[in-house]
This record gives C-alpha cells, sequence and structure tokens, in this order.
C-alpha cells in the first residue's frame, strides 16, 4: 500500500504507460490531485518494458556490428568481428530498467500517488484496485490508459516458448537459426531487421499485399526490395494458417491470402506473431461506467473524452495510431478537457510514423495515393539520397526522400522517408504541417550542408521544380 490514507483525488489515471504518466504528470502541473493505478511492478507500459527503448537498443547493437563489419569501406581494420547474444540481451534490459526507474522519480517529484493492482471501473468516480494495493479510490474524473495488447492469429496458439510475441522476443535466451515473424507492420520489421543482422534466418509475412501497408506505396516497395537484399524472405498476401510445435521446432503452414491455396511448410525454431492489437479494455469496468467499445478500443472524441461523463481515454487502448508519441499527445488534450485549457484537440495534429528499419523509414501527412483520393491536384518531388553529400559520406546512399504538395495551395500534404536519419529529419516536416509552412517558405529556410536534412529541402524544392541537385 502507497504511504497515504488518501483514497479521494481529483484525477485518477489508470495505467503507468506513457499515455498515462503523461496524463498524470500534466495534470499534477494543474494543481490536481493525482492517483496513477499500474497492474504491474513496473511504470512505463509496453514502451519502456517491452517496446520502443528496448528494441532501439537491440537494433542499435545491430547498428554498431554492422558498422564494425563493414569498416573496411571506411579504411579501418577490425578483425574478426563478433558478438555476445546475452550481453546485447543484457544492454537492451538495462537501458529499459533504467527509464522504468526514471518513471518512478518522476511520479514522486510531481507528487503522484501510485497503486499496483488492477483497476476496476465502478461507476460514478469509483475505481477499485485489486491486487498489492486493495482499495477503492475515488475521483472527480478518470482517464483510462490500459494500453492494448498483441491481436495474435485465429488457430495459432502463443505457447511464448516457440510461438512468441515481442515480450518474448525481446529476452530470447538464445539467437535462434530460424525464425518466421506474421506481420510486416513495424514490430515485425523491425525484429526481421535485428536477427537478419546477427545471422538468423528470416521470414517475413504479410496478410496484405504489401509490407508496412500504412506507408506511402512506393517507400514499402523500396523497403521490400531492401529487405530482401539483406536477405529476409518477404511473402506478402500470405498469413499462418497453422502453427504446430514440438517444444523444440516449430511448423508454420502458410497460405496465400488471395487465393487460399497452401504455400506450404516453413520449419523454424521460433514464430514470432506480430499481426495486429487489440486495446485492453476487458475486464477493467468499462460496463459499469457506461464507457462505449467498439471493435476492441474505447470510443473517443477529439478531446478524448468517452460516452460516459467525466471518463477519458487515451493511447493504445483507444485505437490508432497506436504509437508512443500521440499517447502522450492524447493525454495533453485529455488534461485540457478536464482543466478547460482551450485546445484544439487531437485533430490538429500532424501524427509522424517511424520505422527503425534498415534503413529507417519514415512519414508524416498524406500519401501520393491518400491525397489523389481526397481529390487534391498534387505535385510529388523526389530526391535520392545517393545526391547528399553527408549521406555519400556516411555510406548511407540508399532510399531517398518523396514530397507530396497541393498545387493549389502550396501546402505541404505529405513527406515520405526512405534511409539514413529518417526518424530524425521527419520532424522538419511535422512542424511544417501543423504550422501551415507553405513549400515555397520550407524551401527559402536555410539548410546546413552537408547533412541528410537537405534531402528534405531538395524533395519540396523537386516538387515545385526549383531543385538544385536533382
Amino acid at each position: 500500500m502507497p504511504n497515504t490514507t488518501q483514497t479521494q483525488f481529483d484525477l485518477i489515471v489508470l495505467g503507468g504507460g506513457p499515455g498515462g504518466y503523461t496524463a498524470a504528470i500534466r495534470a499534477s502541473r494543474e494543481n490536481l490531485s493525482i492517483a496513477l493505478v499500474e497492474e504491474t511492478e513496473r511504470l512505463g507500459g509496453i514502451c519502456l518494458n517491452w517496446g520502443c527503448i528496448p528494441t532501439k537498443s537491440l537494433l542499435r547493437s545491430t547498428e554498431i556490428y554492422e558498422n564494425v563489419r563493414s569498416a573496411g569501406d571506411f579504411g579501418v581494420t577490425a578483425i574478426d568481428a563478433g558478438f555476445r547474444w546475452e550481453d546485447i540481451i543484457g544492454r537492451s534490459r538495462t537501458v529499459s530498467d533504467g527509464f522504468s526507474d526514471g518513471v518512478d522519480f518522476l511520479m514522486k517529484k510531481n507528487g503522484i500517488t501510485v497503486f499496483h493492482g488492477r483497476g476496476i471501473l465502478e461507476g460514478g468516480g469509483k475505481l477499485r484496485i485489486s491486487g498489492a494495493d486493495e482499495t477503492v479510490l475515488t475521483a472527480r474524473h478518470i482517464i483510462i490508459a490500459t494500453g492494448a495488447r498483441p491481436a495474435g492469429i485465429p488457430e495459432v496458439r502463443i505457447d511464448r516458448k516457440t510461438v512468441i510475441t515481442a515480450s518474448e522476443a525481446l529476452v530470447l535466451g538464445k539467437q535462434p537459426d530460424s525464425m518466421v515473424i506474421a506481420g510486416a507492420g513495424a514490430v515485425g520489421i523491425e525484429f526481421a531487421c535485428f536477427f537478419n543482422s546477427f545471422g538468423t534466418d528470416v521470414t517475413l509475412l504479410e496478410a496484405r499485399g504489401r509490407i508496412l501497408p500504412g506507408a506511402d506505396r512506393e517507400i514499402s516497395k523500396r523497403l521490400a526490395a531492401f529487405l530482401k537484399r539483406r536477405g529476409i524472405n518477404v511473402m506478402t498476401s500470405s498469413t499462418v494458417a497453422k502453427a504446430e510445435s514440438d517444444g523444440g521446432m516449430c511448423s508454420v503452414n502458410v497460405k496465400n491470402i488471395q487465393n487460399g491455396e497452401d504455400t506450404g511448410t516453413i520449419e523454424c525454431d521460433k514464430l514470432l506473431v506480430a499481426a495486429g492489437s487489440v486495446g485492453n479494455t476487458e475486464n477493467i469496468g468499462l460496463e459499469n461506467a457506461g464507457v462505449e467499445v467498439e471493435s476492441g478500443f474505447i470510443s473517443v472524441d477529439e478531446m478524448c473524452r468517452t460516452t460516459a461523463e467525466k471518463i477519458l481515454a487515451v493511447g493504445d487502448c483507444i485505437g490508432a495510431p497506436l504509437l508512443a508519441h500521440a499517447a502522450s499527445m492524447e493525454a495533453e488534450c485529455a488534461v485540457d478537457s478536464i482543466a478547460g485549457i482551450k485546445s484544439g484537440g487531437t485533430g490538429q495534429h500532424c501524427i509522424p510514423y517511424c520505422i527503425y528499419s534498415k534503413p529507417q523509414t519514415a512519414w508524416a501527412g498524406l500519401s501520393e495515393q491518400a491525397a489523389s483520393d481526397a481529390g487534391y491536384d498534387i505535385a510529388v518531388g523526389k530526391c535520392p539520397f545517393r545526391s547528399i553529400g553527408q549521406a555519400v559520406a556516411l555510406g548511407e546512399p540508399d532510399g531517398f526522400v518523396k514530397a507530396v504538395i497541393d498545387k493549389a495551395s502550396g501546402k505541404i500534404l505529405g513527406v515520405h522517408i526512405i534511409g539514413a536519419g529518417a526518424t530524425e529529419i521527419i520532424q522538419e516536416i511535422v512542424l511544417a504541417i501543423d504550422h501551415g509552412i507553405s513549400a515555397e517558405r520550407l524551401i527559402k529556410t536555410v539548410h546546413p550542408h552537408p547533412t541528410l536534412s537537405e534531402a528534405v529541402r531538395e524533395s519540396v524544392a523537386g516538387a515545385l521544380g526549383k531543385s538544385i541537385n536533382i
């Protein structure tokens, strides 16, 4: 039990991930009394503990390993580059632990009372905690931030030994010789790159017609080509029909979605299920409080208000885009609503998408197809990284930046990047779209040379017919 007898608060936050702890901190700075309820022993949610942060730590190890192996290309001698699997996994956990501890510190610093246990809504502003901190809390407002979990695949039982999720993939004690990954979204692609880098034979399945289906088609196509060049077996319009495990190996029966035909069986050490997500909305008392759920996710408006008065919801439990930074933004909007602060809500924000593949991919705004479908008369500009001095100097000439511009208004509708530094340089475009910075104004902004960001300027300039380097 926390070192307090307080059970009445201005706000209860259910869930300690990026949406939950951001909401709690933001509300505390509005001088509200806050209780944060987290079912597990660790704060930080999936992102800090089993998602974004530990995964990026693993991918950093692959980057260093590949750089050492290619040192000769840069005139540097490196002999017998190797790796210690247990140390790679160990470093990832250490990084994760540090950030989780950091969230604990922030709760104390901001005077937020943390309860550990499962929170269940009882209606009337009440929430019952079952677990380590058995008690009933009441509050004027409640924010639900319970996150999401892998949706799984019909007829495939996840045993967490041979058939695994991302959580188990992060802490494998032994590197698998072979792996099938079902789902070629962000999670599947990032794990495919990680395991492939260290020599695992990887097959990547995607049920839809292309990998990374949320991206611009041209980006998806180019990324698939890069993954295949790395030796990853990419199979689209394909899913797992059946998986059988004998405790050691897994037999994965693959089916073609388009014609329903069996396309063969793959024997592998591990089957990683990374196909889709569903909100953690069961058994938390939503029906007691009158909170509506649709297709597994909580229904909210642009200010993250649910169908129940004074109950809001943020993060993955409300559905797409299921990103940590979107959850944090939604938390800010929810607290604005509670505090009576004027806000444009979630609709005023441009959400960037970042995939830590090799090479990286990132985008913000509309794809070329989406812009055309929306009725815009568009201009498209592309800048290959091979024309950018910094990219070539870094030995990272692969990929391009693609800009989609509205001819009538000169607005930047979207920018799509595949290549080195994509997840960092996309922020310029988020700022431009969020604040209505025109394509003309962006290209008149001085971009430092030599930098990868020059490719952003050149792609936008190319759409306007004003490029210098392409």
